[in-house]
């Protein structure tokens, strides 16, 4: 189970005035050394395969990038996600795609058109055949 970090993040629980630029808030707070061990060793028996699946992720992601070009689809589906003008806690934003956080994520969209940049992919299996 996890939590996003920016529903953590923009929570004003967990950090006041959460839209602001404060990089204070990042700053060392007497008497929470504990609470920070704790964190960190509760994290460590995550960190076996960590690093491959960041990996593997990081891959499939990088391929994705370079083999296509993708954009909004066209219409009301490409605004899909944006913020609403005069929400509040931060849904105002519409250059900002809205994330709903139950326990990591919930979302509608993007709704994206991807085309194939060129023969690139035809290229990289070619050349992996080898």
């Amino acid at each position: 189970m996890a939590v996003s970090p920016y529903a953590l993040q923009h929570n004003e629980a967990y950090f006041p005035d959460p839209y602001a630029f404060r990089p204070d808030r990042w700053l060392n707070v007497l008497g929470n050394e504990e609470a920070c061990k704790m964190a960190h060793d509760a994290l460590r028996a995550f960190s076996t395969g960590s690093s491959l699946v960041y990996l593997e992720s990081s891959l499939v992601l990088a391929k994705t990038i370079f083999y296509f070009d993708f954009e909004p689809v066209a219409g009301e589906l490409g605004k899909v996600g944006e913020g609403t003008p005069g929400a509040r806690d931060g849904r105002d934003k519409i250059s900002e795609f809205q994330i709903y956080d139950i326990f990591t994520a919930r979302h509608d969209g993007p709704y994206l058109t991807f085309r194939p940049r060129g023969d690139l992919c035809k290229k990289d299996r070619e050349v992996s055949k080898k």
